[in-house]
């Protein structure tokens, strides 16, 4: 190539640009570090498929009776505190499903302080 009719942006790559590509590099590498702990884990944890999921379900907030609420807050205790290994199918399902407990459950999951909890989720030094 003997780099004619470049543009000086095609020679040497802006300051922006470079910005952004070690910006993507250390994301990726944070996110890389989740754990594969499948496509729940993920939607939980990770906040791009987090928001994604979330848009996804959007519209979808329907009135709930009461012991339901009660039955879902009870769930969200049971997830933050012991772990994606300790909910079953069924239960993944309704978080997922349910995007006021999607939501609160990200929320707290990245807030906690609790280092026990944090190793529950997988995270290592994320929050």
């Amino acid at each position: 190539m003997l780099g004619l009719l470049l543009i000086p942006e095609e020679i040497e790559q802006p300051r922006e640009l470079k910005s952004l590509e070690a910006s993507l590099v250390l994301k990726h590498k944070t996110f890389a570090s989740f754990p594969d702990a499948g496509g729940f884990v993920k939607a939980i944890i990770n906040p791009v498929v987090n928001a994604i999921h979330l848009g996804l379900l959007r519209g979808k907030k329907r009135k709930v009776t009461q012991s339901i609420a009660s039955g879902r807050a009870g769930l969200l205790e049971k997830a933050l505190s012991q772990g994606p290994l300790a909910l079953s199918p069924k239960e993944k399902r309704i978080i997922l499903y349910d995007p006021v407990l999607l939501e609160e459950l990200h929320r707290r999951v990245w807030e906690t302080p609790d280092d026990r909890i944090v190793r529950l989720w997988g995270g290592i030094g994320w929050h």
